[in-house]
């Protein structure tokens, strides 16, 4: 009996040992499923996903970057298109155009194109303007205009760049051929390793014509910037490769080669596949091997520059940031599952040790099995009761299992369902989140109403245009904003359009919450659910005030401009009818006895010839179409010149005062039109004074500061010297102060005003770069200021004025008389011959030639008109200089615009004679040509 027990203790023992390795077993699972998450058998999946992740990340990376630099370039894109397309820019670069122009010609060194170029006033205020955009964009280092015809650089915020020649660049010559912003390749500058980028674009003057090129130039700090900032702050944890269509590196690389050297920028080539494929124009993801042969990750980017290259970017990270963390993980869980196994082995055994019973260890048993570790079986040793117990747990664990295995089953297809819906779930709520952030970030004014068009949404932008809190309007129809002149009706019928699925576009003038009015150029559509009901009305607004001001400023010119054209067209042949009726009046007049009844006959003919050729000079001077000679200026010594005439303009009661500043800085202006200007607003004032007052003609220095810009958009920054006058009138309104430099506006009576005097005023001092303020008020007198610039060179002058020089008869000269006009013809034989030349007419240039074959050219003076119908007179005298270089040359011209060649006669020095002329300035002007004055 005592044998059988001990025969039933050595089995139990036995079985609790079996049943304590189990145990061990199982803990070392649990433990490392504890510590790794996943089986052993799962290690390549778990390297996968986390390949697939860091893929996820590289090209959310990628992407960011790429359109951060891309937005960059078309910002940069944007800035060159603004400057290019302004028309201040324009004008002044085609004075400097034709100055350079000059220059070359001259052949003018480098030192002396640069000492001309940098006191010319244009050159001053386009080079501050240019060096105000570099200074406050830190992207632009220099900013430089080439004349396009020869790539001299005239126009620079850096004065040694001056002459430089841009013709060898490829970006100069792309711009010109496709006249649209170009973007040059990275070059290095000579003794520096900076890469620089160039934007060029051309400009163009009032009649399309390019007069230069625009190029501005990126250094490679602001690439280096904008590739190494963190965009909306996402840190960016990868190495980041910028090369250009030749794979060159554009910026340090962050580690060194292979062989321990660091990389040369713009002259080390990558020949990894990554930037291989990125600079062929593709785009993706990449395992592969970077440029120090390590295995990388990495995503693969094409930037397109121009047409025909680009830039290629790569975000990389090395192979072994990603297999580094899952082997920390490994061995961590091996250490720590093996130190616990040890550990609880080692207490097992001593618990198994004071275990007699083998039903003990059907227990422990029973409890592995109770606390879910399924794999645990009961060992059979014998077929006692013990054994039939542990058959039994047995079985019912295998039905256990089998149980499990279903549960585990649906619970991954319920896992999958869920993690579907998910990540559904979570794209709906990034496009909802995206959508939100583009309506509270949009430029435009955004309005959601209900469909009773009651706002219930407004964006902050639409706050920040129209003064108006959220909840100030919340629950209003958006009618309210408007200033009236769109009805509720109209209103009511259109939103009945919208309601029917139309998109409405209308263009409302609205009023902000301070009173000031705007206009917006609206579309209005239905927002629609799933079911095709509508559900809200969208508005989105955009702001076009400034553009409406500027169609409106531009219609004004228009205006202007055509006025003007039409004056130059009329100019020619009412010049040549003025000057027949005034060198026919003189003509007559010196025939006839001043006794004679037909003498003040003569006299108010030559009188209203008179006027009809000042008329004709206000028309001319207001379209601006008149060639001046601007010269350095005493304004002061030009009004004491003409107080005395002033004097006897005005009437009796209206007294004359001069407050003259006394030392008057110099300007650079035409006396003759200074003179009109001030005639034309002293008689205005004189209108205005009735019965009678006082006129104060004020002169003073002034100097503006950049400040001063934010008080009148019109002024600029600088020294100037502006010019006064001020009457005790009867004053203007609002009303007609808007519309005094309209042409042939006038609030004279009928026969007392052709309405041009403050057209021609605004003309000339806009020719000359000024402005005028105009302050009045009903009863209470009218002010016109003027500010003209102030020479940048102060010299002294003194206004001369030239004493009528006599007339001189001539000494059978010989003259070739060229004329289409044959009454003015006629005109012109008669008056020289009686005067003691030598006359020989022709009409046209055939009759020219006859005329110097027949005489071999023997004349000692060609007076030719510059519009011949069948040749151009400046040619036509160029023609006969080459046969007799001794021949004077006279031209005449009733235009006085471009047609007139003004240009081409002052370049060449030819002496000029102006439509109509009289007997007297005809016959002073050929004794002047043939030097004998």
């Amino acid at each position: 009996m005592k044998f059988r027990r001990f025969l039933n203790l050595g089995i139990s023992t036995k079985l609790s040992v079996s049943f304590t390795l189990i145990y061990i077993f199982a803990i070392l699972i649990i433990i490392f499923i504890f510590f790794w998450g996943v089986p052993f058998t799962s290690i390549d999946g778990q390297i996968e996903v986390d390949r697939l992740e860091f893929f996820k990340v590289l090209n959310l990376a990628a992407n960011m970057k790429k359109n951060q630099i891309e937005n960059w370039i078309q910002d940069r894109r944007a800035d060159i298109e603004i400057i290019s397309s302004n028309t201040y820019i324009a004008e002044d670069v085609t004075g400097l155009h034709l100055k350079l122009m000059s220059l070359l010609e001259e052949g003018a060194a480098l030192s002396e194109f640069r000492s001309k170029i940098l006191v010319d006033e244009s050159f001053s205020d386009l080079s501050s303007f240019l060096e105000n955009i570099t200074n406050i964009s830190s992207f632009y280092s220099d900013i430089h205009i080439a004349d396009p015809d020869t790539g001299i650089v005239f126009i620079s915020t850096d004065a040694n760049s001056l002459g430089l020649n841009l013709s060898g660049m490829h970006c100069f010559h792309d711009t010109l051929l496709s006249e649209t912003v170009h973007i040059g390749d990275c070059l290095v500058n000579s003794g520096s390793t900076t890469s620089i980028i160039h934007f060029s674009h051309v400009l163009k003057d009032k009649r399309n014509s390019t007069i230069g090129v625009l190029v501005m130039v990126v250094t490679q700090d602001a690439v280096k910037s904008l590739l190494f900032s963190s965009p909306n702050g996402f840190k960016v944890r990868e190495e980041m490769i910028l090369v250009n269509n030749r794979a060159e590196i554009l910026m340090p690389l962050k580690y060194p080669l292979s062989n321990g050297e660091t990389a040369e920028i713009n002259k080390y080539r990558i020949d990894a596949l990554p930037v291989k494929f990125a600079v062929r124009g593709e785009e993706g993801i990449i395992d592969s091997v970077d440029y120090r042969g390590e295995r990388v990750l990495a995503a693969y980017r094409y930037i397109r520059m121009n047409t025909n290259w680009g830039w290629g970017l790569v975000v990389k990270r090395d192979y072994s940031e990603l297999i580094n963390p899952l082997r920390v993980k490994i061995i961590t869980a091996l250490v720590i599952g093996s130190i616990g196994g040890i550990i609880l082995g080692l207490i097992t055994v001593l618990i198994t040790r004071g275990i007699t019973s083998p039903i003990r260890s059907l227990k422990r048993t029973s409890e592995l099995i109770t606390s879910g570790n399924l794999s645990v079986r009961a060992v059979i040793k014998s077929n006692d009761e013990i054994g039939v117990l542990a058959k039994a747990f047995n079985h019912m664990t295998d039905n256990l299992v089998e149980a499990k295995e279903n549960l585990e089953v649906k619970v991954m297809e319920r896992t999958r369902s869920l993690e579907e819906e998910i990540i559904e779930h979570r794209i709906a709520e990034e496009s909802i989140r995206k959508l939100s952030f583009a309506v509270s970030q949009s430029p435009s004014i955004v309005i959601i109403s209900d469909t009773n068009f009651n706002i219930e949404y407004v964006n902050p932008m639409f706050t920040q245009i129209s003064g108006y809190l959220p909840e100030e309007v919340i629950g209003k129809n958006p009618i309210f904003l408007n200033t009236g002149d769109f009805s509720y009706e109209s209103w009511e019928k259109m939103m009945s359009k919208i309601i029917n699925g139309q998109i409405q576009r209308e263009v409302f003038h609205n009023k902000k919450k301070n009173g000031e009015e705007y206009w917006v150029s609206v579309s209005i559509s239905g927002i629609k659910d799933e079911n095709g009901i509508l559900t809200n009305i969208l508005e989105v607004q955009e702001d076009i005030s400034k553009e409406k001001g500027l169609k409106e400023q531009l219609v004004q010119a228009q205006k202007l401009e055509a006025i003007g054209t039409l004056a130059s067209g009329v100019a020619h042949d009412f010049n040549n009818i003025l000057s027949i009726v005034l060198g026919y009046s003189d003509y007559l007049l010196s025939k006839l006895d001043k006794e004679d009844y037909i003498y003040p006959i003569m006299e108010d003919i030559k009188d209203a010839s008179t006027r009809g050729a000042s008329l004709t000079q206000q028309l001319l001077a207001f379209g601006r179409k008149q060639s001046i000679k601007i010269i350095p200026l005493a304004l002061n010594n030009v009004i004491k010149g003409i107080e005395r005439m002033l004097a006897r303009l005005m009437m009796e009661n209206v007294k004359v005062l001069l407050k003259l500043e006394e030392d008057l800085w110099t300007i650079e202006a035409d006396e003759g039109q200074i003179v009109q200007v001030l005639m034309n607003l002293a008689v205005n004032s004189s209108h205005a004074m009735p019965e009678g007052g006082s006129l104060t003609i004020s002169s003073g220095n002034i100097n503006f500061q950049i400040s001063d810009m934010e008080l009148n958009p019109r002024l600029r920054a600088g020294d100037f010297v502006f010019l006064s006058i001020k009457d005790t009138g009867c004053g203007m309104d609002e009303e007609t102060i808007s519309r005094i430099f309209d042409p042939f506006f006038t609030t004279k009576a009928i026969g007392i005003g052709t309405g041009l005097g403050l057209s021609v005023v605004y003309g000339i001092v806009e020719q000359h770069k000024g402005w005028i303020n105009v302050k009045s008020e009903p009863g209470k007198g009218s002010e016109f200021k003027i500010f003209l610039p102030a020479l940048e060179m102060q010299e002294q002058v003194e206004t001369e004025v030239k004493p009528l020089s006599f007339r001189k008869m001539g000494e059978g000269e010989r003259i070739l008389l060229v004329e289409d006009d044959k009454a003015l013809r006629d005109f012109a034989v008669r008056v020289l011959t009686e005067n003691g030349y030598i006359v020989f007419s022709a009409a046209g240039v055939t009759e020219v030639f006859d005329r110097f074959d027949v005489e071999s050219g023997a004349f000692d003076l060609v007076f030719s008109d510059v519009m011949l119908p069948d040749v151009n007179g400046v040619k036509l005298v160029e023609f006969l200089l080459e046969r007799n270089t001794e021949l004077k040359v006279l031209l005449t011209s009733g235009y006085t615009d471009e047609k007139s060649h003004w240009m081409h006669i002052q370049k060449k020095g030819y002496n000029f004679l102006q439509k109509p002329y009289t007997i007297d300035t005809l016959l002073n002007k050929i004794v002047e040509v043939l030097g004998k004055s």
